[in-house]
């Protein structure tokens, strides 16, 4: 879950997948991966607790938390293409790196109330000035609902 890493660095992880892989412990991995992805995604979503009270300024830190958790979903993807590729398609009942990230999300923004009530709060509040005729940010609406899509909210 790093910002910036380095390229070298990117190719050593890929090619240990790769290893890892071909001696048969993709699941180990997978497993760890996904922990580590959960461990990551709890804290985030914690992190919003008791955030600003400000709707507007809480919903553009959900959208970062989003943000930030899809461009580490793609990298982590990429990094373990060979495994999404192999272990994930040849195993049943094992989400794409993607999806489990996916529903890792989901699963604990359900767990924390707060977070839920305030993001969705916010958003029908948005909705409801816009339709009133007040100017709202609609970027950050269309990224929300967005990020709503694609969890299957």
């Amino acid at each position: 879950f790093l910002k910036q890493p380095d390229p070298c660095d990117l190719e050593k992880l890929y090619q240990a997948v790769n290893d890892l892989c071909l001696h048969k412990m993709g699941g180990n991995l997978y497993q760890r991966i996904e922990k580590e992805c959960e461990s990551h995604i709890r804290a985030a979503l914690q992190s919003l607790v008791g955030q600003s009270p400000d709707l507007v300024v809480f919903l553009s830190l959900v959208e970062k938390c989003w943000q930030d958790l899809c461009d580490q979903m793609l990298m982590i993807r990429g990094i373990a293409l060979y495994l999404d590729r192999t272990y994930v398609k040849q195993t049943p009942n094992v989400r794409s790196l993607w999806d489990m990230g996916l529903q890792l999300f989901r699963k604990h923004l359900s767990l924390s109330p707060e977070v839920e009530h305030k993001t969705v709060t916010g958003l029908l509040r948005m909705i409801e000035r816009e339709r009133l005729g007040e100017a709202v940010d609609r970027t950050l609406l269309n990224h929300l609902l967005k990020m709503f899509t694609a969890l299957g909210i």
